[in-house]
């Protein structure tokens, strides 16, 4: 069984009973890079396509337009959360950290690995052992046995942690830069195709906002490894630095 290391593995399983639950990772983690990422849709629904859409249904219909410029833009964010999220787990983290196994709180506790001081990992490994009996200090190489035996007793660190203060703050921050890479996909394609139309129509202030737009989201994408590392690291560093503490 492989195991799931990512930081917000807990948050997203709670959140499968219950989606609409606005807590504060809630809030920041999924639903702020969903708005962040849905502006290229409205552009297109709201400014590009406003007139053919208006034609089919009729500009004096009042209905059609609360729906088209209130309920449809709360219907792309609720969508772009899922979406977001399911693209960036699926697309990004798995593939980059393979499930768990190179999520840096693993390889942060790795017998080779040189970025946490020797003492400071002899403390935290010791601590594990004394209370889940797991002996990771005594693994000299680094196997993928190895790695899923890190990654269970990660678990059970992150169990004992919970949701201290430090620790639900980076988780936040990794879960929305996560999210925003994903979202960032779609974001991309879309300012694309606000960007093509915009061009064919001469709608100059249109195309200046979407190529910023795309050019913002190819940013994102770019950077999309070093985030996700960055990210993840500081996240690991603080979960063993409140382990330590508790």
């Amino acid at each position: 069984m492989e195991c799931c290391d990512s930081p917000t593995f807990s948050r997203e399983v709670s959140g499968i009973t219950n989606t609409m639950k606005f807590d504060k990772y809630t809030n920041v983690a999924r639903i702020f890079p969903a708005v962040i990422t849905v502006f290229p849709i409205i552009i297109l629904n709201s400014f590009l396509l406003d007139k053919e859409i208006s034609e089919i249904i009729g500009q004096t219909n009042t209905l059609f337009l609360v729906v088209e410029h209130v309920s449809v833009p709360v219907v792309f964010i609720y969508f772009f959360m899922q979406l977001n999220r399911l693209i960036s787990k699926h697309f990004f983290e798995e593939r980059m950290f393979k499930s768990g196994l190179n999520f840096p709180t693993t390889y942060l506790l790795l017998p080779n690995n040189k970025v946490l001081s020797k003492d400071y990992k002899t403390n935290i490994l010791k601590k594990i052992a004394s209370e889940f009996g797991i002996n990771i200090e005594s693994e000299k190489r680094d196997t993928k046995e190895v790695r899923k035996k890190v990654c269970d007793a990660v678990g059970l660190v992150r169990t004992k942690v919970k949701d201290g203060r430090l620790v639900l703050q980076h988780n936040i921050e990794y879960g929305f830069v996560r999210n925003l890479i994903g979202g960032s996909v779609t974001a991309v394609t879309i300012s694309v195709l606000d960007l093509i139309l915009s061009y064919l129509r001469n709608e100059i202030s249109i195309l200046t906002i979407s190529v910023a737009l795309g050019f913002f989201y190819l940013i994102v994408l770019v950077l999309s490894k070093f985030l996700l590392k960055k990210f993840g690291e500081n996240y690991a560093k603080v979960l063993f630095q409140e382990y330590l503490a508790s």
